[in-house]
Parts: structure tokens; sequence; C-alpha cells
């Protein structure tokens, strides 16, 4: 039995081996884990190891044997380990990505808690998917750590991002290009389960500024932001997306939407000076305007404590068009107003200027506690079946 058992198993190694060598992905040399003892030596480069699961091999494992690092090869997709390497972490990502042909999933798993370091950019390409699984990438320069450029099918889970940035954000002026994420055109982008940590320019930018309407269906969810400049940022026909149940806490400003057709929900902004913003002229971030100017749908979502916050006021003040404005509270500004419904709205000033008079505004269902609602130029504001208690209104406000 032990010689038939060999017989069997020979031809199949063999098979595998050949395989591989075929590829010219596999070829190269993966990054993983660097562990000695589970080196095979076969033909002095490369070893091979089925796993085998319900007698099919789903999964090969491929070390070389001159630096023990090792990567997987599974018959429908890609799978690497990455651990921290003492250098530049942006690059030995960078060339890992390489190994994607960008048509099959290509999953990244970072190590648990482990800390990495970035000193430049991380770019893309199509259907990869980044499992931080806590890990930490800390950016040590100014600039996205990582660009998504017209890309499809990412996903970006549980990794928790460092700005370079030293000491606390509220003191600090605004950072230009100090992200975490930027997204260009894209479309099916997951963002899931990630802190982001004083960012100075906005920890998550997604826009298109091309005049289509490409960059759609991507989801912002269940992640934390705190103490950025700005949270979660999303311009210029960037439309048909989900920003949902994520915290964003002590920001300069916790979400800028400028795009239509975003389905905000279960989002809870605490001490941020400014909750939301959408305004339809240039700003610090979005350098263009124009498409379908929000007009989305936001319920459940709770906006607290969004005015002094934090921030010092010297530092606060933002680009919109040709003025210079310390924004707070909520604030829309000559866009199609999204219809807000059933959260709560404390300690948090609400200001509406030459937003779309056709369309005009509704509140519904909500709690609004201590603040101040004020609707001027075009604006016109209808609350109905709200609970209020401390509320100031002026301008075209009607309660119902």
């Amino acid at each position: 039995m032990h010689n038939l058992t060999e017989k069997l198993c020979l031809p199949l190694f063999l098979v595998l081996l050949s395989f591989l060598s075929q590829s010219s992905s596999f070829a190269q040399v993966g990054i993983g884990t660097r562990d000695p003892q589970t080196t095979l030596d076969v033909n002095g480069t490369f070893a091979v190891r089925g796993l085998i699961e319900n007698d099919t091999i789903n999964t090969v494992m491929v070390v070389d044997t001159s630096t023990h690092e090792v990567h997987y090869r599974n018959l429908k997709s890609l799978h690497y380990n990455m651990w921290p390497s003492g250098g530049d972490d942006a690059v030995v990502l960078t060339e890992l990505l390489e190994q994607a042909n960008g048509v099959e999933p290509f999953l990244v798993n970072m190590a648990p808690g482990m800390y990495y370091f970035n000193t430049s950019v991380t770019n893309f390409k199509n259907n990869v998917i980044i499992k931080g699984n806590g890990s930490n990438i800390n950016s040590t320069f100014v600039g996205e750590l990582f660009y998504l450029n017209q890309k499809i099918g990412i996903e970006i889970k549980d990794v928790n991002f460092h700005s370079s940035n030293s000491g606390s954000s509220y003191a600090q002026n605004r950072m230009d290009g100090d992200k975490a994420i930027k997204a260009y055109k894209t479309k099916d982008i997951l963002i899931s389960g990630c802190k982001f940590q004083g960012f100075l320019d906005t920890a998550i930018d997604m826009y298109n500024h091309t005049g289509d309407k490409l960059h759609q269906a991507n989801r912002i969810v269940n992640n934390i932001f705190n103490e950025c400049w700005g949270g979660a940022t999303i311009w210029y026909n960037s439309e048909y997306g989900i920003l949902s149940n994520n915290i964003f806490k002590q920001c300069r400003y916790a979400i800028l939407n400028n795009s239509g057709n975003w389905n905000l929900s279960g989002n809870i902004t605490v001490k941020c000076r400014a909750a939301l913003i959408s305004q339809n002229v240039v700003g610090d971030t979005n350098f263009a305007v124009g498409g379908n100017l929000n007009h989305g749908n936001y319920s459940g979502n709770s906006f607290n404590h969004c005015g002094n916050g934090f921030w010092n006021s010297s530092v606060t003040e933002m680009t919109v068009g040709s003025s210079v404005v310390d924004i707070t509270g909520i604030y829309f500004k000559g866009i199609i107003s999204p219809q807000i419904s059933g959260g709560s709205i404390w300690f948090t000033d609400i200001y509406l200027e030459d937003t779309n008079a056709t369309y005009g505004m509704v509140i519904t269902g909500c709690t609004i506690a201590t603040s101040n609602i004020n609707a001027v130029g075009t604006s016109t504001l209808d609350l109905y079946g709200n609970r209020m208690y401390n509320v100031s209104t002026s301008g075209a406000v009607v309660i119902h």
C-alpha cells in the first residue's frame, strides 16, 4: 500500500509543478511568510505542496527556497500573505499586486495587528481584495496611501490607516494630499471595517470629474473616522453609492457629498465641526463641480454636537468658490437638496443657501434639539412630523 500511495502522489505532484512553472505569475517571487521550516527543496528553486480538501486540490502553496517566501495559488484566485518588510511596505505591496492579472480575484492577507510603514503610494489593479485583519498602515509621507485609478472590484477590509501627521489634528491647518484612499472613476468598490486616524486632507476621496457616470456602485460601510480634516469626500458624478453605518468622531467635517443618488444611512457624526457639507462650487478637495449635485436619500443618521467641536477656529476655514468660510453643522449651498428622514439632529445647526427651489427640501420624522435652522436665498425647507426642542428658525422654513 505504501508503494502504491507513492506511485499515485508523485504524478500528481509533477502535474502541479508543471502547471505552476508554465505561469509567469508564479515564476516571480511572492511576498509572504518567511519560515524556512515550511520550505520543500524541489529542483533548488520552488517547492510545491498541495492541500487536499474533499479529494480536490483547491490550493497550492509555492515556496521560494532561496528567500523562504511563500505564496498560494488557488485554481480560481490568487492568495498571498504579506508581512511587514522593514522597509517601504508600499513598494512591497505594489510589487505583489503586479502578480494580479486583473481578472481573477487577487487576495492579500495582512498580518493581524502588525504595523506596516508606507513612504509612497500603492496603485491597484482590478479585482484586488485587501484583508487587513486589524493591521496598521502608517503613512510616512504626504500623499494618498492607496490609489484606485479607474478600477473595478476592489475590496479593502479591516485596515487601520494612520496619517503621517503627528500630534493633535485640531490645531493644524489642512494639508493638501494627506489621504488614505483616493478613488477616481471606480466601480464596485467596497471599503469596510477600516479605521482612519488624523488625515489632514480627507481620509477617503471618491470622485469622477470627467462628466460621465462610470463611477458608481461604491460602498463605504462600517468604518471609523477619527480626528481627520475630512472624513468621506464624494464629488462630481460619483453616483449611485452607499455610505452607511460609519462613525465620524471629532473631524473637521465628517461628510462632504456633492454627488447625486447616494444613500446615506445609519451614520453617526459626533463632535465634528461640520457634520454634512454639500455645495456646488469648487472647494479645497473638490477641484471641479458638475453633474447631478446631491439629491440623495439620507435616513436614520445621527448628527450630534457638530458645531464648534474640538477644532481650533483659526485653522478650520474652507474654500467655497471665491469665498473662505468657516462651515459648521449641516451646510447645503446651490444643490438639489436631499431628503432627510428618521434620524436625530442634536446641537447641530442647519444652513441652506440657494438650493434648488423647484424641489425644495424636506426633513421628516427626526428628533431635532438645540439647533438653529436657516434657509436663505432660493432655499425652502419644510419640516414634517419632527420632534423638536429648543429649535429656532429663520428664512423660508415652514413647520407642519
